[in-house]
């Protein structure tokens, strides 16, 4: 199959999508006279800590859901979250897993079936919110069972504007990336859809603008992931082994080869230097043949992917991120946390956290040479080192810690409960 027909069929089931989500927000329009009882009881749990939510997400990694999904459990306005995903994770206070049937997963496959079973889960369990972690396909898909269901929606825009500029061309999405990214209708009928969320939740202030400005009428926050304090703590004395760590999944808007050649510049002033990228991934033997070119092969390991990144990060010095585009990076927040200088690209909302002189570095995005010589910089200056690794771990708790975030996430849903019942008292 060519690709032209690839993209023209991605383009057409996409827009099927899209056009699902918005017959979905006509059908709610046409009962409006029902909301008003539905808002009410939505703030009345809110204030008695009572909300249901339904979380629909791709959880590959460990530390991520964990990040993203414990605050919200903690939050004080909950009272249960019941997630829909294709693996059960593992055991989290507050959280139910709902897994589709294996029978499911076979016949309908990944996507198919984890919407299918959210479907049985909301009409079972009635959520006053439901939660779709990227824009294709959990969060259109949450805010379709949101307007069939009464519920409010949100939107968990985790990797920032790129989600749904050039209709998400840029993502990554595996499906998004063939679709064709300057179609006029698809983009107008994306944007359309996402004013119909409830709650569009971004994690800087970058995206934020551009959702203000891009959905005026739709409530926009900041909620960050969160960091586990006792998991991710700074230990100031030990052994540490590697100068540099790097963790990520292993894709090209990751840019590991521009680690990579600064780490072949650190590596001529300082011969004994050793490095470690944790994470895997498709660019993994591109990767790992680009090391060995650069002579790398002693210096740098590669550990592929790892549960316990905690481990890594007290045996390291300095925290590298060079993507060319990036939300507030869980693998950063996690590592300076831990107390690791960062340095990163100045690209998206990576400025939240890398405050630049005071723990860490911001770098052009692709400049091996600034890259290599802020490496150095903080590797030869064990007196800079340690007051930035002092500031990252304050730096990072003080945005991102469990707690806080978890007592954000009850701001914002009280915060949701009123502008609905609001709302609903001005149709009334």
């Amino acid at each position: 199959m060519g690709p032209v027909v690839v993209k023209i069929l991605a383009s057409a089931a996409y827009a099927a999508f899209l056009l699902v989500a918005h017959a979905a927000c006509l059908w709610r329009r046409a009962l409006l006279g029902s909301w008003e009882g539905q808002a009410r009881r939505r703030l009345e749990r809110a204030n008695g800590g009572r909300l249901r939510v339904l979380a629909m997400g791709t959880f590959y990694h460990r530390n991520w859901y964990l990040s993203h999904l414990r605050p919200v459990a903690q939050a004080g306005a909950i009272r249960r979250v019941c997630v829909v995903s294709n693996e059960a994770g593992r055991p989290i206070p507050g959280v139910t897993w709902c897994v589709p049937p294996s029978w499911m997963q076979r016949f309908l496959g990944r996507h198919a079936s984890r919407a299918a079973w959210s479907f049985v889960t909301a009409l079972r369990q009635r959520p006053d919110l439901i939660i779709g972690y990227f824009i294709c396909p959990n969060a259109l898909w949450a805010l379709v069972l949101g307007k069939v269901f009464g519920a409010a929606s949100c939107y968990q825009m985790c990797a920032g504007p790129r989600e749904i500029t050039r209709n998400g061309a840029d993502s990554g999405n595996p499906l998004l990336r063939h679709v064709l990214p300057r179609f006029p209708m698809l983009h107008s009928l994306l944007f359309k859809a996402v004013r119909e969320f409830d709650l569009l939740v971004v994690r800087g202030a970058n995206a934020k603008a551009f959702c203000e400005q891009h959905f005026p009428t739709t409530m926009v926050r900041i909620l960050p992931g969160s960091v586990d304090p006792q998991r991710f703590r700074f230990e100031r004395n030990g052994e540490r082994r590697y100068d540099v760590v790097t963790v990520c999944r292993l894709t090209p808007i990751k840019r590991l080869d521009v680690v990579l050649k600064a780490l072949s510049a650190v590596v001529q002033h300082r011969p004994d230097s050793r490095s470690v990228i944790v994470g895997d991934g498709p660019e993994l033997v591109s990767l790992k043949q680009l090391a060995k070119r650069l002579g790398l092969s002693q210096q740098v390991e590669f550990a592929g992917r790892q549960e316990d990144v905690e481990r890594f990060h007290r045996m390291s010095r300095v925290f590298v991120l060079a993507s060319d585009d990036e939300g507030l990076s869980i693998a950063l927040a996690e590592a300076m946390g831990s107390g690791l200088p960062a340095v990163v690209s100045h690209v998206g909302e990576l400025g939240e956290l890398v405050r630049n002189g005071r723990n860490g570095m911001l770098v052009p995005p692709g400049d091996v040479a600034s890259f290599g010589a802020a490496i150095r910089k903080l590797l030869e200056n064990e007196k800079l080192w340690r007051t930035y690794a002092d500031h990252a771990a304050r730096d990072a708790y003080e945005l991102c810690a469990t707690p806080r975030v978890a007592r954000r996430w009850t701001e914002v849903l009280t915060e949701l409960c009123a502008v609905q019942a609001d709302g609903a008292k001005a149709l009334s």
